[in-house]
């Protein structure tokens, strides 16, 4: 996943960078016995096993809501992004002991909006904190696209968020 300018104060141009630079991982759209075999190499790929995380937009944030809500925690990531969208259809039972969530979309997404609402609804009422991020416009599928709207920004917001969390400090060796 590469951003066009991830976030200029990071000094990295995209997550690649990132995931050299502090031995973590971030996937997209990655199926969830992948995600497995990634942790499950982890160490050997250089990547910190407690840094890896998953991120998903529209149709893939429910993949990764399906990845983080994982009945076996070691079979969830360390944190998760699912970007304008959640679970469709019925609300999954929301598991104990979660690592950290970010959900963003936009007011005017009237496809992914009410499920990632509803997602943000039963985090809430199951007791946690997810960071979130309504924008006013954006519409579906936002994503990279300058559009001059406040959802231009989102992934700067995910960085900081990201940085906030720890995900983005250097490892001490």
């Amino acid at each position: 996943m590469a951003g066009d300018n991830f976030a200029g104060r990071s000094g990295t141009s995209n997550f690649d960078a990132i995931e050299k630079n502090y031995m973590g991982a971030i996937f997209s759209h990655c199926p969830c016995g992948s995600f497995i075999r990634i942790c499950g190499y982890s160490r050997e790929w250089g990547i910190n096993p407690n840094r890896v995380g998953f991120m998903g937009f529209s149709a893939g944030a429910m993949v990764t809501t399906g990845t983080l809500l994982q009945e076996d925690p070691a079979a969830r990531p360390n944190f998760a992004a699912p970007i304008y969208g959640g679970p469709f259809g019925a609300m999954p039972e929301i598991p104990a002991d979660l690592p950290p969530v970010f959900l963003a979309w936009a007011q005017d997404d009237f496809i992914a909006g009410p499920p990632a609402m509803r997602f943000y609804d039963a985090l809430k009422a199951a007791g946690y904190k997810p960071e979130v991020h309504i924008f006013s416009g954006g519409g579906h599928g936002f994503g990279m696209l300058k559009n001059g709207k406040s959802s231009d920004h989102w992934i700067e917001i995910f960085y900081d968020w990201l940085d906030a969390e720890g995900f983005t400090k250097p490892l001490t060796r």
